[in-house]
């Protein structure tokens, strides 16, 4: 989960989560995804960034995944883009097409390359690299951290819930 690498990075880095399904919702036709990529380049022109983690659930957040990394793009051309999680792990294809904002894309568990990544251990090429993601030593994995979550509530006062502990 996106709270995982942000426990897993802050050690590390400073690091910021930006929730733009609960922040501006999910986009679900061609004339939501223009709403989205608008409210996204808005909320987003107000963020410094030059490195960009991406969690691609299922393919319900494919289009909205694909409109951010453009987006993140226009903004700043130079920063670097990862994406993962099941989408991109099960059907990599969906996002390594010429012209793709996606500088990694990493399949399987994202913590110890995303650090990599972060530490300018990976280089960046003209196409999406591919990384395959390894857990590692998870006697090294930190507690998750649930700070980020705030009061649990998202702008319009509803629960979130982010992520599902099983």
């Amino acid at each position: 989960s996106l709270l995982y690498l942000y426990s897993f990075l802050k050690p590390h880095f400073e690091v910021q989560i930006v929730d733009l399904e609960t922040e501006i919702g999910r986009p679900n036709s061609s004339v939501n995804i223009k709403r989205f990529k608008d409210k996204a380049k808005t909320l987003l022109s107000q963020k410094s960034f030059d490195l960009v983690g991406i969690s691609c659930w299922t393919s319900l957040s494919y289009q909205a995944c694909i409109a951010v990394g453009s987006v993140i793009k226009e903004i700043n051309p130079y920063s670097t883009i990862v994406v993962g999680g099941y989408h991109p792990s099960a059907v990599p294809d969906d996002f390594t097409y010429p012209g793709s904002p996606f500088d990694f894309l990493v399949i399987g568990e994202g913590e110890q390359a995303f650090l990599k990544i972060c530490k300018g251990e990976m280089d960046k090429k003209e196409q999406t690299t591919i990384i395959s993601g390894d857990s590692g030593n998870l006697e090294n994995f930190p507690f998750l951290d649930l700070s980020p979550m705030g009061t649990g509530k998202n702008p319009q006062g509803r629960f979130i819930y982010p992520f599902y502990l099983y």
